[in-house]
């Protein structure tokens, strides 16, 4: 019904009369090679050409031909392709794969459309590649200028099994598009008299220039915001915009209020609105907050404890939600507890980050807005999570065992890799296995089965359906094994006859609202400083706490930093692995000793009693310090670049690098808006002053030969310590500390020539499961063999 009215919105929209598809080719995750030279089929195709593909019988497929229905959709069909006897012998791993389809479409001059590539991966219009919105959500729309005659479209659908897809091409309203149907918002409580309301409010840019715009916020008469924003040629970005609400010019018996907005450029002015809804706060409702990532507008979802007393604390429960879902929608299917608040973080977006990178930074971010926010008791709080949320509580809960009194994944998968099997990735077929070995050193991070030795004060419920045909039922089981061997205080339910998702026999109550699960929370309590921990990590940056211990540094990035901890009396005993400087906090009861004795790997050292006690490992023999100095750093992941707000820098030396760097830039933007639903800036590099360097992070396109702010810097000399020794052409990426700020990283992306600078951002870092370290070299190959046409690629210290 939605797509109908919007299509009878734009009469005008065009849908391809005629689809030709070619396929199936086995793809592996994170990776997506075919190994078809898909670059052939830019401007057209020959239908009679025959291509190998692992799929089909006799080895070869060829283009076929299809018709769209009314409503755009486009399905594939392969009865060629046995998929029920390839699942049964290789698993699902074997259905991922990759689709082609072509169409042309012609215009009588050029023109600038919106297109909506639902279910697409990415497509290329005349050669020229755009993002498509492969998870089909309907808001996500792309400005294409098509040529004046012939053009042709060129589609990569992926997924798994037979897929379908809908393309439509339709004319701009508006130079700058509102698009409502995404906007980030919070719910109006009626128990307020005011209300702060934070907005995630996204336009889009259809033209080639940049546009200001003055942006005005009503509600009936009433100016709420006034503001003036500025959006690149072409840009998606959402502004997080703040307005405050006074109740009482509400109608208490209405469920929404519409806001009206006015948005007025030089030439354009246009007027439009959206809804907020209006609810209580002992409803399930929305908050919203911006975020310390990217200074983006995000929300969570949150249920008030029945009968609400402000002067108690209560208890939490965090509930961690599935692809594909809403933290709202999470949120609703709880019943209202007298003990404890429900809250649901997003993860970024329903498909997110799979509860890693920055939906893990989302979901501690939340948490600490809760914890200064509402009146939570600190002991009493409780991690779960269903699906894709029972991965993001194994996450969460093992890297963070001292914030939780008990956890409770439920269907929860191991890892990436384990869950959507790697095993046809190129990358490990053509990859050297020491480039391997690094990438595995940085997914380690997310491996969550191996930090189950955290758990060693920290209760578990582990839930799964007997018949889960989404996630096997033996990760449950090879979760409560491994508890088991360890002796972890821990609980196994397989509930029989029930698949991924389900409510208790012959009740509504859905699985993540167990009573089971809630009784099992209420009868656990936090331990603030246990007798004894077991505490293991990968990555500081990510995890570096438990309980009274904190890991400061550690010798050698890349491999197990652990530390077993125990207390007798007056005597603290540790053994440490891979840990230059950490920090004790004492407790309370130890911290009233005259003296105390500290043994640790082997030494006795005899302190008087003072916390926090810092201790620092110099020439392999610890030493007590009165406070520390971090002497360097591990940058670890090229990511770290993302982990806190940044600048998207483009080349302007040359016309030709401009019009490269700023593609590169814009889809970067693109991507970290689709699946981040975050906000950055574009700018060139002439734009990016000394207080912008201090500010942000820099993640620049292009080196010193197009780049003049790559030349201010002075990074030529940084970047050629591990260049210069490489001859022929390649492209590179590397991750460096902003020499105007050490907090603040430096992410370089460029090429010999402007050829290789085209591909230097062929590795996407932003999606989980990506392991890319401080830099990497590569050539072209990497489009045919993943990893296998990387060159070199490491860490280096600081």
């Amino acid at each position: 019904m939605l797509l109908l009215l919007f299509l009878l919105q734009f009469s005008d929209t065009l849908i391809p009369k005629k689809w030709y598809y070619l396929g199936p080719f086995l793809i592996a995750p994170r990776e997506g090679i075919s190994g078809i030279k898909e670059e052939d089929f830019y401007f057209g195709i020959d239908t009679a050409k025959k291509f190998p593909t692992l799929l089909t019988q006799g080895g070869y497929t060829s283009w076929k031909e299809t018709i769209p229905d009314e409503k755009g959709n486009v399905k594939f069909s392969y009865p060629e392709v046995l998929w029920d006897s390839l699942i049964q012998f290789y698993g699902f791993a074997i259905a991922l794969n990759l689709t082609y389809a072509y169409s042309e479409v012609e215009f009588d001059e050029d023109k600038i459309m919106l297109v909506m590539a639902e279910r697409v991966s990415s497509f290329f219009v005349n050669g020229k590649g755009y993002l498509g919105d492969v998870y089909g959500h309907n808001f996500f729309r792309i400005p294409v200028k098509f040529k004046k005659g012939k053009n042709s479209i060129l589609l990569k659908v992926s997924g798994y099994g037979e897929r379908s897809f809908r393309f439509l091409i339709f004319p701009p309203k508006y130079k700058i598009i509102f698009i409502k149907e995404d906007i980030t918002k919070p719910d109006i409580l009626k128990e307020k008299e005011k209300q702060k309301l934070i907005f995630g409010l996204p336009f889009l840019n259809t033209t080639e220039g940049k546009i200001d715009l003055s942006l005005k916020i009503f509600f009936k008469e009433e100016l709420l915001k006034e503001t003036k924003l500025s959006l690149m040629p072409f840009q998606i970005s959402k502004f997080p915009i703040e307005v405050l609400i006074k109740n009482k010019k509400l109608n208490q018996n209405d469920s929404l209020v519409y806001l009206s907005l006015s948005i007025e450029t030089k030439d354009e002015y246009q007027i439009d609105s959206f809804f907020v809804n209006i609810t209580s706060e002992t409803l399930p409702h929305s908050v919203t907050f911006i975020s310390q990532i990217d200074s983006s507008c995000q929300y969570f979802a949150i249920l008030y404890p029945q009968n609400f007393d402000p002067n108690k604390k209560y208890s939490l429960i965090y509930s961690l939600h599935g692809a594909g879902v809403e933290a709202i929608g999470l949120c609703k299917v709880y019943s209202k507890k007298d003990f404890a608040f429900v809250a649901c973080p997003t993860n970024r977006r329903p498909f997110g980050f799979d509860w890693e990178d920055w939906g893990y930074l989302d979901c501690k971010e939340v948490l600490e807005y809760i914890l200064k926010n509402y009146p939570i008791d600190t002991n009493r709080i409780y991690l779960t999570g269903h699906s894709m949320g029972g991965h993001g509580c194994w996450v969460f809960g093992l890297l963070n065992p001292s914030l939780f009194a008990a956890i409770a994944p439920g269907a929860g998968w191991i890892s990436h890799q384990s869950y959507v099997p790697w095993i046809f990735q190129r990358s490990l077929i053509y990859g050297d296995p020491d480039l391997i070995a690094i990438r595995d050193k940085i997914l380690k991070t997310y491996q969550t089965i191996y930090y189950l030795e955290n758990a060693l004060n920290l209760p578990i419920f582990i839930f799964h359906g007997a018949l889960d045909d989404n996630v096997p039922t033996l990760f449950g089981r090879y979760f409560n094994s491994e508890a088991e061997r360890l002796k972890l205080k821990k609980i196994y339910k397989e509930v029989p006859n029930v698949k991924h998702w389900y409510n208790l026999p012959d009740t509504n109550i859905v699985c993540v609202d167990d009573p089971e699960i809630i009784n099992f929370f209420k009868e656990n309590i936090r331990e603030p400083f246990p007798k004894n921990i077991i505490f293991k990590t990968y990555d500081l940056d990510i995890s570096n706490k438990a309980y009274h211990i904190e890991v400061l540094e550690e010798e050698e990035f890349g491999k197990e930093i652990k530390i077993v901890s125990e207390i007798k009396e007056e005597k603290i005993f540790l053994e440490t692995k891979n840990i230059k400087q950490l920090k004790i906090y004492l407790p309370p009861e130890l911290k009233e000793k005259a003296l105390i004795n500290l043994f640790i790997d082997g030494k006795e050292l005899k302190i008087k009693s003072f916390s926090p006690i810092y201790l620092v490992k110099e020439k392999g023999k610890w030493k007590i310090k009165r406070d520390f100095a971090l002497k360097r750093k591990f940058l670890r992941t090229m990511k770290k670049a993302y982990f806190s707000p940044f600048i998207l820098v483009y080349s302007t030396k040359s016309e030709s690098a401009e019009k490269i760097t700023y593609e590169q830039a814009l889809k970067e933007s693109y991507l970290w808006y689709r699946y981040g639903n975050g906000y950055c800036q574009i700018l060139p590099d002439t734009l990016v002053n000394e207080e912008l360097i201090k500010k942000y992070n820099l993640i620049i396109f292009g080196d010193e030969r197009y780049n003049y702010l790559v030349e201010k810097l002075n990074l030529k000399k940084i970047k050629d310590k591990f260049l210069k020794r490489f001859k022929n052409d390649f492209a590179y990426r590397f991750i460096y500390f902003n020499p105007f700020n050490k907090d603040k990283f430096l992410l370089l992306s460029s090429g010999t020539n402007l050829e290789m600078l085209k591909i230097a951002n062929y590795f996407s870092l932003l999606s989980s499961a990506v392991g890319l370290p401080d830099y990497i070299i590569f050539s072209s190959e990497i489009k045919e063999k993943g990893l296998g046409g990387v060159w070199e690629m490491g860490l280096y210290h600081h």
